[in-house]
C-alpha cells in the first residue's frame, strides 16, 4: 500500500496503527476539521495544530508519541509506504517504509512520517524527520499518485515471478481542462488569473499518471483498477476542504460510486481481491 500527500495519513492510520476503514474514516474527518478551522489562519498554527491531532489519536491508540512508523513484525499481512518530497530537490521523492528493506531502518515515527506525508507547500510548514534533520514537503505536487513508485518497489522485494491480483489507485478527482485562454463556452471553466494556483493545479493533477498506467497495462485487462470522482471538484477540491464542506464532498463521491461504471468496477475489484488469485505475474507488468 503507498500513499502520497493525505493518501498517506490514511496508509498510515490502515497499515501503522491497524485501523478498520471506518476508524480510519473518522479520524480522517476529525483532523481536517480540526486543521482546516475556521481559527487556523496561517501555516504555524495548522502545522502545529496537525502534530496535536497525530499525537491525540497515537494517544486515544494506545500509543506513545514516539510510536515507529516502522512495523517490526514478521508475521504482518500488510506494508505500505508513504511518497515525500526533500525541500533540497523538489524533483525527486523519498519513500518512508512501514517494513524492513535492504536499506537501513531511518528511525522515523509515526509523528513525523504524518507531518512530512501532510505537509502541502501552500498550507504546511516543511517537516523535519529523523536524527539527521532532513527536511520534507508532500509530494502532492508533481507526485501525487504514486502508483509507479508502488509497482517500482513491488519489484525491489518479490521475485519477478510473484503474482498480482489487482492494482488498485484512489484519486482526489478529476481536475477537469487546465485552460490558459477563455473559451466561447460560457460553462467552460474559466482561464486561470493567478499563475501560481494554475501550476499547482497542474503539479497536482494524477489522471496522467493513471493515464499512463492504463495504456501500459492495456494487454492485462482487469489488472488496473481506478477510482476518482469525475464531476464536481474541478477547481474546487482545496476550497472544499479549506471551508470544511466535507458532507460535499462525500455527496459528489456518493454520486460518483452510483453511477453504473464505478459500481460495475467497484465489484469486480472487490471480488478479485478476495479471490486472492493472481491475474498476472510482476514479469508481465
Amino acid at each position: 500500500m503507498a500513499g502520497a500527500d493525505f493518501g498517506g495519513l490514511v496508509v498510515i492510520m490502515l497499515v501503522v496503527l491497524r485501523m478498520s476503514a471506518e476508524e480510519a474514516r473518522d479520524s480522517f474527518l476529525k483532523i481536517c476539521a480540526e486543521i482546516y478551522g475556521p481559527e487556523i489562519s496561517s501555516k504555524e498554527k495548522r502545522t502545529a495544530k496537525l502534530r496535536e491531532c497525530i499525537e491525540d489519536l497515537l494517544e486515544k491508540r494506545g500509543h506513545p508519541p514516539n510510536h515507529p512508523l516502522l512495523i517490526n513484525d514478521p508475521q504482518a499481512s500488510c506494508h505500505g509506504f508513504i511518497v515525500v518530497t526533500p525541500t533540497a530537490d523538489a524533483r525527486s521523492t523519498h519513500k518512508m517504509l512501514t517494513y524492513l528493506s535492504t536499506s537501513p531502518p531511518e528511525g522515523i515515527s509515526v509523528v513525523e512520517a504524518a507531518m512530512a506525508t501532510c505537509a502541502a507547500q501552500t498550507q504546511f510548514l516543511p517537516a523535519t524527520v529523523g536524527p539527521f534533520r532532513r527536511q520534507y514537503f508532500s509530494a502532492g505536487l508533481g507526485f501525487a499518485n504514486p502508483t509507479r513508485e508502488l509497482l517500482s518497489e513491488a519489484l525491489s522485494l518479490f521475485t519477478n515471478d510473484r503474482y498480482v491480483s489487482a492494482i488498485v489507485s484512489f484519486g482526489s478527482g478529476h481536475p477537469g481542462v487546465l485552460p490558459l485562454v477563455p473559451h466561447s463556452s460560457s460553462s467552460h471553466r474559466q482561464p486561470y488569473s493567478d499563475p501560481l494556483r494554475f501550476l499547482q493545479d497542474l503539479l497536482e493533477d494524477c489522471e496522467r499518471t493513471s493515464q499512463e498506467i492504463l495504456r501500459e497495462t492495456s494487454h492485462l485487462p482487469g489488472i488496473y483498477f481506478r477510482f476518482s470522482v469525475e464531476q464536481g471538484f474541478q477547481g474546487r477540491r482545496e476550497d472544499f476542504e479549506q471551508r470544511g464542506e466535507f458532507g460535499t464532498i462525500a455527496s459528489l463521491v456518493d454520486a460518483y460510486l452510483e453511477t453504473h461504471e464505478a459500481g460495475v468496477r467497484l465489484k469486480t475489484c472487490v471480488s478479485q481481491i478476495c479471490s486472492r488469485e493472481g491475474v498476472t505475474t510482476l514479469e508481465r507488468l
